[in-house]
């Protein structure tokens, strides 16, 4: 079964307080009638990201680097990100959230990700050379495939943080920049997520 991920933008505003920051979409209906729904900042399925996020979610070796366990859901959440959280409560699970500071810290600091799995004979020849494997499963009942860990050089949280940086920029209307968001800002901008299965 697969895992995906639910991501919620938020700024803290001028009194301390978190508000959404998330973009909506318009759903009409058949009917006629016209709903909103949040256009995801992210909704990429990605297990290496997932476990940088939450050690617990598709962790498949004690290599790769997380931020940690999840801690939940922030009290002070925004009434939407509430809201939202509402709707997935008996689905959801690892609920946390980080700042934008925070996940380019971890960005700075990883810029590997380990792997492991079973791979076929020929991938385990090649991956011997110096050839990582594309491809590769938790398990399999053909007992010729073999179990590998391997390191490969990659920014786990590329596009995540990307567009992050992007909803944050539009938020603090900083326009036709390609630095990062300044530090003070970036302590102001955070993602609230959860996982669902």
């Amino acid at each position: 079964m697969g895992c995906d991920i639910h991501v919620y933008c938020e700024v803290k505003n001028d009194a301390g307080a978190w508000r959404t920051a998330d973009r909506f979409e318009a759903n009409h209906y058949d009917d006629g009638d016209l709903d909103f729904q949040v256009d995801p900042v992210y909704k990429t399925r990605n297990y290496a990201l997932f476990t940088a996020l939450a050690t617990d979610v598709r962790r498949y070796n004690d290599e790769q680097a997380s931020l940690g366990e999840a801690k939940g859901l922030p009290p002070d959440m925004s009434s939407h990100t509430k809201a939202e959280y509402d709707r997935w409560e008996s689905d959801a699970h690892n609920m946390s959230y980080f700042t934008l500071a925070e996940l380019y810290a971890f960005q700075d600091a990883n810029k590997t990700v380990t792997y492991s799995g079973f791979i076929s004979p020929q991938q385990a020849l090649e991956l011997e050379k110096g050839k990582t494997p594309t491809s590769w499963c938790q398990g399999t009942s053909d007992d010729t495939w073999v179990h590998r860990q391997w390191t490969v050089e990659k920014d786990v949280m590329s596009e995540l943080v990307a567009a992050v940086e992007a909803r944050a920029k539009d938020e603090f209307w900083i326009f036709y920049s390609t630095e990062r968001v300044p530090p003070e800002q970036a302590e102001k901008f955070r993602i609230v997520f959860w996982f669902d299965n």
